[in-house]
């Protein structure tokens, strides 16, 4: 049994990896450009991490300097980074319905224009909402067919 004093240390396993990864991608999704740090990660898997976003072309990084500070790194998203926002915002909106944390959501959704709350759904061609059990995957034969 552990005491209060004994830090409580993170398995680095590369589903938990795999998280942190989309969760620091996220985290530049919302403006937390400089540095982002999540729960504590070692510092060089944190940059390993942002350097395979760097690599995946999901995020940019741009050099600034605070006064009397060295040269750093701020990371932004790219636009394939940005049309993630999608898949971002349904793996939160599932979190949210099947996760859900006691204090809320860590994040809302909302329209940029008139403030209201927005959800991930799926549209039809002609733009009308069709619920997720409509949805069916159908397999592509591809060119070699």
């Amino acid at each position: 049994m552990r005491d209060s004093h004994t830090p409580v240390t993170t398995r680095w396993t590369p589903r938990t990896q795999a998280r942190k990864t989309a969760i620091q991608g996220l985290l530049v999704l919302l403006g937390w450009d400089r540095n982002p740090s999540y729960q504590e990660a070692p510092p060089n898997l944190l940059s390993d991490r942002l350097k395979l976003l760097v690599e995946a072309g999901v995020l940019r990084t741009r050099t600034y300097q605070e006064p009397g500070s060295r040269h750093r790194q701020s990371y932004h998203l790219t636009p394939a980074g940005q049309e993630l926002r999608l898949v971002l915002a349904a793996l939160q909106q599932w979190g949210d319905c099947h996760r859900p944390r006691p204090s809320g959501p860590s994040a809302l959704r909302r329209s940029r224009s008139t403030g209201q709350a927005m959800r991930v759904g799926f549209l039809d061609d002609d733009g009308r909402e069709l619920p997720a059990e409509d949805l069916t995957f159908v397999m592509n034969a591809g060119p070699e067919a």
